[in-house]
């Protein structure tokens, strides 16, 4: 995923705030992958890794914890 600075500018690597690679459950991150956005870049300060679900809530898989619902905001969509 690319995420830019500014999004009325051009979709150059001079734009674009950070690469973020996403990992889910089982998917691994390779040298390789990390090294070809780095290059890139051009910077490994814009390269970032988020991890599903550990970088996305404050539960550790596993610690007994149950997650927060979230309420529905009602109503019904029209098409």
């Amino acid at each position: 995923m690319a995420i830019v600075e500014y999004r009325q500018q051009p979709f150059e690597v001079p734009n674009v705030f950070a690469a973020v690679e996403v990992k889910f459950p089982g998917d691994w991150v390779k040298k390789e992958q990390l090294r070809d956005y780095v290059d890139l870049m051009r910077s490994d300060d814009k390269v970032a890794v988020l991890r599903v679900p550990e970088d996305c809530t404050d539960l550790v898989p596993g610690d007994g914890r149950t997650r927060l619902s979230v309420p529905s905001l009602g109503g019904r969509r029209n098409n």
